[in-house]
């Protein structure tokens, strides 16, 4: 799995320009833990890249199409994220992360469908992220943040979400076109309700946790749930409806 690789040790770690050449030739940028503070300029254009001299220039790429810059010290992501058209997984995890592009940047992602934020400080994600259908995101994770808000209810081909270990005290309505949705992880928040047009329509849901939140009365309509985890909220009412 591109995502969980294993961190080099620090003695035969790769220099960033050999990733670099590696990336131009594979596709795959892969800085896991190379102690950056920002991303290198030439992972946007990775055409511009020098090959070596026995380089195989039939066998490169013009973009990236995976992205691995976790475990680093990025505290930004630049607006020329948007060249990346091609791209499909994105890991910026265990970085500083404070903010993101907005949301025109992220719609120029036309194939981006796995985006992994763990583990930064996030209070918010661009609002309107997900207007016209781009990026087309299957899955988002984003717990360990301070995401005080959750800006997703346009990211409707959504089958992951998790946004654990947050500041979030409510959701936005709107979360019931999240038609697609198959694991929703919202535990260790404040939430003290679910939005009623999420909890009426969780069509394929079979995973659902919002554990230890402020939950007080909890009724789902979810066909399709599997795992419910509600511990260490403050529920005096429970009703899941099979259909």
């Amino acid at each position: 799995n591109f995502f969980q690789a294993a961190r080099p040790a620090v003695a035969e770690r790769r220099s960033v320009q050999s990733a670099l050449v590696a990336a131009r030739q594979s596709g795959n940028l892969a800085l896991k833990a190379y102690e950056l503070t920002v991303v290198p300029a030439e992972a946007f254009d990775i055409a511009s890249v020098a090959l070596p001299a026995n380089g195989k220039w039939w066998e490169t790429r013009e973009t990236l199409e995976r992205m691995d810059i976790s475990e680093n010290q990025i505290t930004t992501l630049p607006d020329t994220l948007q060249a990346l058209s091609d791209l499909k997984d994105l890991n910026a995890s265990y970085n500083r992360l404070k903010s993101l592009p907005d949301s025109g940047c992220w719609g120029s992602l036309t194939q981006l469908a796995n985006l992994i934020l763990d583990h930064n400080c996030l209070q918010t994600l661009p609002k309107g992220i997900g207007v016209d259908g781009f990026p087309p995101l299957v899955k988002l994770s984003v717990h360990h943040n301070q995401l005080t808000c959750l800006p997703v209810t346009l990211l409707t081909t959504l089958q992951e979400l998790d946004a654990s270990y947050n500041a979030l005290m409510a959701l936005p309505t709107g979360m019931g076109a999240l038609s697609a949705l198959r694991r929703l992880r919202l535990s260790h928040n404040k939430l003290q309700e679910l939005p009623p047009d999420l909890a009426n329509q969780m069509p394929v849901v079979a995973e659902l946790d919002v554990s230890d939140n402020l939950l007080a009365e909890i009724e789902l309509t979810a066909p399709a749930l599997q795992v419910l985890q509600l511990a260490h909220n403050r529920l005096v009412r429970l009703e899941i409806n099979a259909c």
